[in-house]
Order: C-alpha cells, then sequence, then structure tokens
C-alpha cells in the first residue's frame, strides 16, 4: 500500500509530466552554417551531379568529389582518394541572409554563386547557372563504406555500414 509521502510524490511527478505535456515548445532554427559544418567540420561526398539531365558522377566512389565545409567558414575541395592531402581547390564560403544562396570565393580568386536548393544535417543540394549550362549538385554526409566482391558476378562494390 502507498503511504501520503509516495502520493505526494507521484503526484509532484505527474504535474510536472502534464504541465510539460501543455507548454508550448519552443521551435529553435540553426543557422545553415551550422548543419554544414556542425561547429567543427563536416565531410560532404558527392552523390549526384546532373550536367543539362544527365549524371556526370563517378561510379567509383573514390572519384567523388569530397567538399568539407569548417567552422572559420573555409572549405576544402578534393577526390575521396586523395583525402587528407593537400588540395588546390579551397577557399571561403558564404551563405546569402536569405538562406537562398550559396557562394564560393576560391583562393584563385574566382567566385561562385550556387542557387541552394536544400540544406539539412544530412543532405545538401545547390545549382550552378553556368552560360547556357546547368549543373545540379548533390553532397550527403559521408558514411563508412566497406568494399565486398561479388563472387557470382566477379564485381567488386561497395556497401555502407550503417544500413
Amino acid at each position: 500500500m502507498l503511504g501520503i509521502k509516495h502520493l505526494t510524490y507521484f503526484s509532484f511527478l505527474l504535474a510536472i509530466l502534464l504541465l510539460g505535456c501543455n507548454v508550448d515548445a519552443v521551435r529553435v532554427q540553426i543557422a545553415p552554417y551550422e548543419l554544414m559544418h556542425d561547429n567543427a567540420s563536416k565531410v560532404w561526398l558527392l552523390k549526384h551531379q546532373i550536367i543539362d539531365g544527365e549524371e556526370t558522377v563517378p561510379e567509383k566512389r573514390a572519384d567523388r568529389w569530397v567538399l568539407v565545409f569548417y567552422k572559420d567558414n573555409t572549405f576544402v575541395l578534393s577526390d575521396l582518394k586523395s583525402f587528407g592531402e593537400y588540395s588546390m581547390y579551397q577557399g571561403h564560403f558564404s551563405i546569402s541572409n536569405d538562406i537562398k544562396v550559396l557562394t564560393f570565393h576560391w583562393k584563385t580568386g574566382e567566385k561562385y554563386k550556387y542557387d541552394l536548393i536544400e540544406a539539412n544535417n544530412s543532405r545538401l543540394r545547390f545549382n550552378l547557372k553556368k552560360a547556357d549550362q546547368l549543373i545540379e549538385y548533390e553532397y550527403v554526409t559521408i558514411d563508412k563504406r566497406v568494399l565486398n566482391y561479388d563472387e557470382i558476378n566477379k564485381k567488386e562494390y561497395e556497401e555502407s555500414i550503417y544500413y
């Protein structure tokens, strides 16, 4: 049998739970910069590159571009097989106040503005209109992969170890 002390404690916990459920939750919007670099650095792997409607991303994962965003608003671009080595493709990035334009300021002095389509914690999509050409990019956060061998088809294939 529950004593008065236990009932009072239980009532107190129930009141906290019920009041907590009725309070309007405050929604906090995360700045796109934080999504891109997670307050340190974050590695993104090219999943799709579509030029004028045609997929042009390399089939081999090692040949795909890796884009690393850093907290100080710098970035480095390299292919995955050279990841961790010096890359001459680097610079600073910025995002417009309306979160619609992603700008890369390359160390070479070039500056490209991309239409930012989507930015969340696992996917980044943007487009570049260059002369009469449209280039669509989709980057995803890099996952851990293993290289397996299909004995039947005599072919190597990559597989994510997250799923």
